[in-house]
């Protein structure tokens, strides 16, 4: 029993001085592995951090590293189904952090004290064109306006938001907020064209542009076979939604019924009893 063994306490370095037989030397394997709430984050946060910084009194730090991966945080601390919740380790100890809470409080502290992105300190060169003025696009013409790029944004809709704006009810994201997260982004000098384009037009872009980054969501509707899709008593959910966005709110009868259990299906139910309580 003479091989050398790992660095350990013991000033010999076998086992020699044990005369009770037989022994093992092992050491922990310290390993850097991204937190579980990092892990199932959609958007690859940086939660520990950020809320690390927020403990310690940083909220405008904790806000800068919270938006480097995500630039609506007011919004997302609203409307997030949190994963991150899900996987937290605190739950096996009491109960998970609230990361969606702490995420609203920062962006509302950040909105009400005015904090604005860093523009950069100068343009890459590269021109982009994002079509699209939802969550998607604007998340892709603040990360290139960031990184030096030139963007133009191409949204059809007078106003941007996408699902944010017309499949999500003003009860649960106020405008003032959704307005001032997306008003700072393009603050940073996002050119916006309010215009329609065919398939022609999105081929033309190529030819006018570094890149072209395709945001066109994903407004259709999953339709259930069961049901004929052209019956004037059906109605998609997301349609439904859009239109009470716009103030357009479609007559109903005295009862409906609402098929799915879905935060979009009770947002369609909630906004179909009527004014919903602030």
């Amino acid at each position: 029993m003479n091989a050398s063994l790992p660095p350990t306490a013991w000033t010999t370095g076998t086992t020699e001085v044990f005369k009770t037989g037989t022994w093992r030397a092992a050491l922990p394997r310290h390993l850097a592995r991204p937190s579980p709430c990092h892990q199932a984050c959609p958007v690859n946060g940086e939660i520990a951090t950020w809320i690390g910084h927020a403990r310690n009194g940083d909220v405008k730090r904790a806000w800068e590293v919270l938006t480097l991966n995500n630039p609506f945080p007011a919004i997302s601390g609203r409307i997030c189904h949190h994963p991150c919740e899900s996987a937290c380790n605190r739950a096996a100890h009491d109960e998970a952090l609230a990361v969606c809470a702490l995420e609203r409080a920062v962006g509302d502290a950040a909105l009400a004290a005015g904090w604005q992105f860093a523009a950069p300190d100068a343009t890459s060169g590269g021109h982009a064109a994002v079509v699209g003025g939802g969550p998607s696009g604007l998340s892709a013409a603040y990360q290139l306006r960031l990184r030096g790029w030139r963007v133009t944004l191409y949204e059809r809709q007078p106003r941007l938001g996408g699902l944010m704006r017309h499949g999500i009810p003003a009860y649960r994201l106020a405008r003032e907020v959704l307005d001032a997260e997306v008003d700072r982004i393009l603050a940073l000098g996002i050119e916006v064209r309010v215009q329609a384009l065919d398939a022609a037009a999105i081929e033309g872009l190529r030819g006018s542009h570094d890149a072209v980054y395709l945001a066109t969501g994903a407004a259709r509707s999953k339709r259930l076979p069961q049901l004929p899709a052209s019956a004037p008593w059906l109605m998609q959910g997301s349609d439904y939604l859009a239109r009470c966005s716009e103030g357009d709110t479609p007559r109903l009868g005295r009862s409906i019924v609402v098929v799915g259990g879905g935060s979009a299906a009770m947002d369609v139910a909630r906004s179909a009893a009527g004014p919903a309580a602030p």
